[in-house]
């Protein structure tokens, strides 16, 4: 499961008209639901500035999300975007999903870096257990806190 969303979106949108920022918005949801669905995945919702997505595995997710914040960095009216990707259990229910896992990735989203996407420890393990031409670089991020969470995050970057 994953987020990406568009950094610094309240700023970013004050220097646009609305026309100009609904077409942008626009074309970073548009490209979001391309990559999703190219990739196999689904994308659950789009939330403002931010879109959530699963796929069918964490190798398809860190695809999906760095191709999203790749599409934001090529349209010159849209800002960076950062991505989150975690991997356990969720509950599904009408179409959403809930529960921790979802918390923790929604929150990490908040601390990828500009153009960059984070994953959880479980998630990079699933990432380590495919062939390795398939992998995408991974570096350590370090171990966050994150709001209502207890149990500090360790996290891995990819860009």
């Amino acid at each position: 499961m994953g987020f990406v969303d568009l950094v610094d979106s309240t700023a970013w949108a004050e220097r646009l008209s609305l026309i100009e920022h609904a077409a942008a918005l626009a074309r970073f949801e548009r490209s979001a639901w391309n990559l999703t669905v190219e990739q196999g995945g689904r994308l659950v919702k789009l939330i403002g500035d931010e879109v959530m997505f699963v796929a069918p595995t964490v190798l398809d997710a860190t695809t999906i999300a760095l191709g999203i914040c790749r599409a934001a960095a090529a349209d010159a009216d849209l800002p960076a975007a950062r991505g989150a990707i975690g991997f356990g259990p969720a509950l599904s229910r009408d179409g959403d999903y809930f529960g921790p896992l979802v918390n923790v990735v929604s929150r990490c989203v908040k601390l990828a870096p500009p153009g960059g996407v984070v994953l959880t420890g479980e998630a990079r393990s699933r990432v380590d257990a495919t062939p390795h031409a398939a992998r995408p670089h991974l570096e350590e991020f370090g171990t966050h806190r994150v709001r209502g969470v207890d149990t500090p995050v360790e996290l891995f970057v990819s860009r």
